[in-house]
């Protein structure tokens, strides 16, 4: 069992009930027979097994063990009262069980915690967060829905589970002091000292209620890490981050607004996640000219031309990919001669299918005008008819298949060969632009196999009509050509 559950459920067994907490004390409260109060105190320090404080009836505190003999004085004071009220105040530093690395936090539930958290500045968020280690262990004690929820750093959950040394022991611990080392040599100001990363206090779950508290931080540190230099007017109750491209521009947060686009979070681990220096630069440069002439800018403009922001910094960035534009000429060069031979070879399949039933409908045609004629002037041979009718649509069906089979065997061979290579310059394009190019080619390859099957249904059907033409031919022949001759004799 859990120390802190274990805590809690003796507090529950001796009918305590919750009244209230901060963030370093919580309180519960219990009237009791005042017979029975040095029972209990006793009771309560054996089994709970830390010290607590004690307030009987508003009266003084009491620190249980140190200040166990006051007891007797209090007790006096309490001879014209039968029922006493007891408060029991439980430091949270003594509930929880100490691990080195990681700090560790409890609260009743979600929302005094979320409300707790809401009234701290940047600074003391942190520092109460994280007091100064990697990791954070928060314990909810009563909340309405089972809880357990990591990002690798924060590990936040109820007292019926407890995280195991393997999702305690997160890989992401060691990219904090490599993402710091590489901020500290581009950015400067007051943020830059902080040991502290965005993945740290980044909570995408929306079923936790306290997630938009830790995505305001986040956020709050992704513009830092953007920015050239950040700077906290306490006194006006904004921070200031500072961009330095062509022109300087400086961008003002107000500590108040509820900043909450993931948009932020998702430009800031693109910027860090390679050629940081180039993409910061690039955005640094970029950000003044998009917004403007002036040089200051509030949070909610800035939220508006982000996604602009973002996308012109992305397809720009498509420049630095390499040392020079002309390699990156080089490689779009070599994406467009990969569409347009691709494009190419489903185009020529395409043709090859069309060509077939164009030339198997004009055979069809000819093949029976042919037997028909002949089946006029030789009807002693209308078997030998029938015969080579059944014979031609064999040579239909067998052709069709092959030629058929064949083109949709070279179209699966250039259509993984252009996934393949595609996949490999994927890093030059933003994602739609990159679905762009892809559709030019699927919809192509889509147009074959469209073509395949209109074709394959018509071919069938004359095929069928062929063979049921000799076949007819081979039984019922001779009125069928009586039936023309007449008719024939009649128009002549």
């Amino acid at each position: 069992m859990l120390r802190e559950k274990k805590i809690i459920d003796t507090l529950s067994t001796h009918d305590f009930t919750y009244i209230s907490e901060d963030g370093l004390e919580i309180k519960f409260q219990k009237k009791i027979n005042k017979n029975e109060l040095n029972d209990l105190i006793d009771n309560l320090f054996t089994e709970l097994g830390i010290p607590f404080s004690l307030n009987i009836d508003n009266d003084e505190n009491v620190h249980i063990p140190n200040e166990r003999d006051t007891i007797d004085g209090i007790f006096i004071k309490l001879l014209s009262n039968e029922i006493i009220s007891i408060i029991i105040s439980l430091k949270k530093s003594d509930i929880v069980l100490k691990k080195d690395d990681i700090n560790q936090i409890i609260f009743y539930n979600s929302d005094n915690l979320f409300n707790h958290l809401n009234q701290l500045s940047f600074d003391n968020f942190t520092n109460y967060i994280f007091s100064n280690k990697s990791r954070s262990r928060i314990l909810i004690i009563n909340d309405e829905n089972t809880i357990k929820y990591t990002n690798g750093f924060i590990f936040i959950s109820d007292l019926t589970e407890d995280f195991t040394e393997e999702e305690y022991n997160s890989p992401m611990i060691d990219e904090i002091e490599n993402r710091n080392n590489k901020f500290k040599k581009l950015s400067s100001g007051e943020f830059s000292t902080l040991s502290l990363i965005p993945e740290q206090i980044y909570v995408p779950s929306e079923e936790l209620s306290i997630h938009k508290i830790f995505n305001k931080w986040c956020y709050t540190l992704c513009l830092s890490f953007l920015s050239s230099y950040t700077e906290a007017a306490y006194v006006e109750k904004k921070i200031i981050f500072h961009y330095q491209g062509p022109k300087k521009i400086k961008l003002f947060l107000d500590l108040d607004y509820d900043l909450n686009n993931d948009l932020i979070f998702e430009f800031y681990e693109w910027i860090y996640s390679e050629k940081t220096e180039d993409k910061l630069k690039l955005f640094q440069n970029l950000f003044p000219s998009l917004y403007g002439s002036e040089d200051e800018i509030e949070i909610e403009t800035f939220l508006k031309i982000l996604q602009s922001i973002v996308s012109t910094t992305k397809e720009n960035f498509n420049f630095f990919i390499q040392d020079n534009i002309k390699t990156f000429v080089e490689e779009r060069k070599k994406i467009e001669d990969l569409v347009t031979n691709t494009g190419n070879q489903i185009s020529l399949e395409i043709n090859k299918i069309t060509e077939l039933l164009i030339k198997m409908l004009s055979g069809i045609f000819l093949s029976v005008l042919t037997s028909i004629l002949a089946a006029l002037f030789r009807v002693q041979h209308l078997s030998y008819i029938s015969y080579a009718l059944y014979l031609f649509a064999a040579i239909i069906i067998i052709t069709t298949i092959y030629v058929i089979s064949f083109s949709a065997i070279n179209i699966k061979i250039s259509k993984k060969l252009f996934d393949t290579r595609i996949n490999e310059y994927k890093y030059l394009f933003d994602d739609g632009k990159f679905n762009n190019i892809k559709k030019s080619v699927t919809s192509r390859s889509r147009l074959f196999y469209t073509s395949v099957f209109l074709t394959s249904i018509i071919i069938a059907i004359m095929a069928f009509f062929v063979f049921s033409l000799g076949k007819y031919f081979q039984n019922q022949g001779n009125g069928f050509i009586e039936f023309l001759k007449t008719n024939i004799n009649n128009m002549v």
